[in-house]
C-alpha cells in the first residue's frame, strides 16, 4: 500500500510538473505570436507610408513635368510657332495650346 501510494505521488508530481511545462510552453508561443504580429503591423504600416510617400513623389514629378511643357508650349507659342508643331513637340493637343 505504501508503494502504490508513493507511486501516486510520482505520478502527481510527474503531471504537476508536465502541466507547467505545458502552461509555460502556451504562454511562450502566444507572446511569441502577439509580438510577430505587432511587428508584422508595424512593417505593414511603415510599408505604406513609404509607399504613400513614393506615390507622391511620383505626382509631384509629373506636375512638374507638365508644367515643363506648357512652359515650353508657352514658349514656342510666344516664339510664333505653328500650333500643329508645338502640338508635336510638345504632345498637346491644340486646343490646350490655343488656351496658354
Amino acid at each position: 500500500m505504501a508503494y502504490e501510494t508513493s507511486l501516486k505521488d510520482k505520478w502527481d508530481r510527474q503531471n504537476q510538473l508536465d502541466f507547467a511545462v505545458e502552461t509555460a510552453v502556451e504562454k511562450a508561443v502566444e507572446k511569441t505570436i502577439e509580438e510577430e504580429r505587432a511587428k508584422a503591423a508595424m512593417e505593414i504600416k511603415e510599408a505604406l507610408s513609404r509607399a504613400e510617400q513614393e506615390r507622391q513623389r511620383a505626382e509631384q514629378a509629373e506636375a512638374a513635368a507638365k508644367e515643363q511643357i506648357l512652359a515650353t508650349a508657352r514658349n514656342f507659342k510666344n516664339m510664333n510657332i505653328s500650333l500643329a508643331d508645338i502640338a508635336k513637340a510638345t504632345g498637346l493637343s491644340i486646343e490646350d495650346i490655343e488656351r496658354l
